[in-house]
């Protein structure tokens, strides 16, 4: 006998993680199989996945019925992440909480699993969890950068941006004045964003701090900068 489960697990800034975990009573004796269903079957109520400030997340086990009373574990692949549970009298239910303090880049769709089981015999009940996460720009980088400009000539300057998930969201500035780009074709390579600006500096921007800002659009105050004060030559 088979159950599949679809479980609905909310993350962070409204997106929505729907996923199917498959549970099985194994390969027995047809002639046992019956006997075991009722003994070993087990119904996993829920699971939920939120976010508390900075990255505090706490991924709360499905509550598991059970007779006999089942071990209830968190993995991750072949690691083993928590193996202490908690019985509930009142509720018959057996719960396992995982508390993960801080989220690294590494840990991008990682999947956590948690199996339920009661015996030696049968595939252990399980669902998992993939994690997918907000990240934010590690890397800002102007190409070509911090040389002498002559005024009144065109220059094609490149910012390439790397590390955020979702794409990262590329600006141009002078000083603090964003600037328009109407001929942007930025373009998107792996976890790598490239905008590209044309610029026609005048005598007027020397000394004046040029950059390009790339930020994640879902995540407040992630914006990294790459820049240098002008030096513009007259011809």
């Amino acid at each position: 006998m088979e159950m599949d489960l679809m479980i609905r697990v909310t993350v962070p800034l409204g997106r929505l993680l729907i996923c199917f975990a498959h549970s099985s009573q194994g390969h027995l004796p047809a002639k046992m199989r019956q006997d075991f269903i009722e003994f070993i079957l087990c119904s996993i109520n829920k699971i939920e996945l939120f976010s508390l400030l900075k990255l505090y997340f706490q991924i709360v086990k499905p509550s598991v019925k059970c007779k006999p009373r089942p071990t209830v574990t968190w993995w991750r692949e072949y690691s083993l992440l928590d193996d202490t549970y908690l019985f509930i009298p009142s509720d018959n239910l057996v719960r396992n909480e995982l508390k993960i303090a801080e989220l690294k880049r590494h840990d991008l769709l990682a999947v956590l699993t948690c199996q339920a089981s009661n015996n030696n015999i049968t595939v252990p009940a399980s669902t998992a969890v993939t994690l997918d996460l907000n990240l934010k720009p590690v890397d800002v980088r102007i190409d070509p950068t911090r040389q002498p400009l002559s005024a009144g000539q065109e220059y094609e300057f490149t910012c390439m941006a790397a590390g955020s998930r979702p794409p990262a969201v590329i600006t141009w500035w002078k000083s603090n004045k964003q600037l328009k780009n109407p001929d942007d074709k930025s373009t998107q390579a792996g976890d790598v964003t490239t905008s590209f600006y044309r610029f026609t500096p005048t005598v007027q921007d020397n000394n004046v701090h040029f950059s390009c800002r790339a930020h994640n659009p879902v995540i407040p105050g992630s914006a990294e900068s790459d820049g240098w004060t002008l030096e513009i030559h007259c011809k």
